[in-house]
């Protein structure tokens, strides 16, 4: 590559990254660099790990410097390695992304996100069954047509090239999240499958084809802060006579499907929820932030996984600096994805970052004393047989 391409590039994953003062930005990317350096150097991943910006600075200057590693396996950190390499301008568009769903509250100027929530009102999905942290991917189905028909043309149409909406999980509440989509793909599902999975137009184990297919759209999204609607409208779904029919399957009768009328309901103004201790990167915050990733890395490695490797896999990239979102961060090792209560409190009932982080401590703390003590039965069982 280019010395004057490779100083360009550099410039432009630094921008994104506000300077080095969001990390998380790089996602898994940023994560592939970091285990890959740490694997080379033979470091721990969290002690590695950047804590403040100028690190950041200096490992993204580092890698932009150094030439291409030497990426012989084919494992997902060496795949992502060598895609930053081969294809940065890709990679700098998922930047990109993420940098816009960014949202620091000790942050004296606006956010992208708070510039685009200040210009169009932001349609809501209603869905009880799914609840994002903030900075976390997810996947989901739009099947209503308030959705399919509604609110996903709201989101192409947009003058604006950032696609957000709102992801609200009870109903007629005043709390939700603000989520961006990434991509979307319209998909065929058989009557069966509907709140399960997405699946093939023929069951190829049973020989069983659907009577009926519904279509409906699978969509990829991240979630950005918490925001409070202070005002909503609704629009109408106009009546259509569309109606599925019925179908069994070896007797069993599957709940007839019609097309909906709900109407979809849409955000006019909203403001960013944040804790209310908001505590600022010192002394204490650190320690707090290193002890957290050194619990991780002790309960990995005690089934023999890597802390860097981990980050790359689960797609939770790197951890923040901001403590906020760095508790939100930190809550992913913790929280099922299906503990709706767990995340419902953490996000709209909690709004202190201390008591977030206390949280994630104890139960990491409890795993690693059940961890302690399965390796002491263990060994004192092969003291006995030896």
């Amino acid at each position: 590559m280019h010395p004057r391409l490779t100083r360009a590039l550099y410039r432009s994953f630094l921008r994104a990254s506000h300077v080095g003062k969001h990390p998380e930005v790089f996602g898994k990317h940023g994560a592939a660099v970091f285990a890959h350096h740490c694997n080379v150097h033979d470091d721990r991943v969290s002690l590695a790990l950047p804590v403040d910006a100028s690190q950041v600075r200096k490992i993204l200057k580092g890698w932009f410097r150094r030439p291409s590693p030497a990426l012989n396996d084919d494992s997902l950190t060496n795949r992502l390695c060598r895609e930053i390499k081969s294809n940065p301008l890709d990679v700098l568009r998922q930047v990109h992304k993420q940098e816009v769903m960014l949202y620091s509250p000790t942050s004296p100027s606006p956010s992208p996100i708070q510039n685009q929530l200040k210009k169009n009102p932001l349609p809501i999905f209603d869905y009880d069954q799914l609840a994002a942290l903030p900075g976390e991917q997810f996947q989901t189905l739009f099947l209503e047509p308030r959705y399919t028909e509604q609110l996903l043309p709201m989101l192409l149409d947009s003058p604006s090239a950032i696609s957000l909406f709102l992801l609200r999980s009870l109903k007629a509440s005043s709390q939700a999240t603000v989520v961006q989509l990434l991509s979307h793909q319209h998909v065929t599902l058989p009557l069966n499958s509907i709140g399960t999975s997405i699946e093939s137009n023929n069951d190829a184990t049973t020989g069983w084809e659907p009577k009926r297919m519904f279509s409906g759209v699978a969509v990829t999204c991240v979630a950005g802060p918490r925001v409070v609607i202070s005002k909503e409208t609704i629009i109408p779904m106009s009546i259509t006579d569309a109606q599925a029919d019925c179908t069994e399957d070896e007797g069993n009768r599957f709940t007839c499907w019609s097309q909906s009328t709900a109407p979809l309901f849409v955000a006019e103004d909203v403001q960013i929820a944040v804790d209310r201790d908001l505590p600022l990167v010192n002394p204490t915050i650190l320690s707090t932030r290193h002890y957290i990733l050194n619990l991780v890395e002790r309960i990995l490695a005690f089934y023999d996984s890597d802390l860097g490797d981990t980050l790359v896999q689960t797609g939770f990239g790197l951890p923040p600096l901001d403590p906020e979102s760095f508790s939100f961060w930190a809550l992913r090792f913790v929280l099922r994805r299906d503990d709706m209560k767990g995340r419902q409190f953490w996000m709209h009932n909690c709004h202190s970052t201390t008591e977030r982080l206390q949280y994630v401590i104890i139960q990491l703390e409890a795993i690693v004393d059940a961890q302690a003590e399965d390796e002491e039965e263990e060994r004192v069982g092969m003291s006995r047989w030896g």
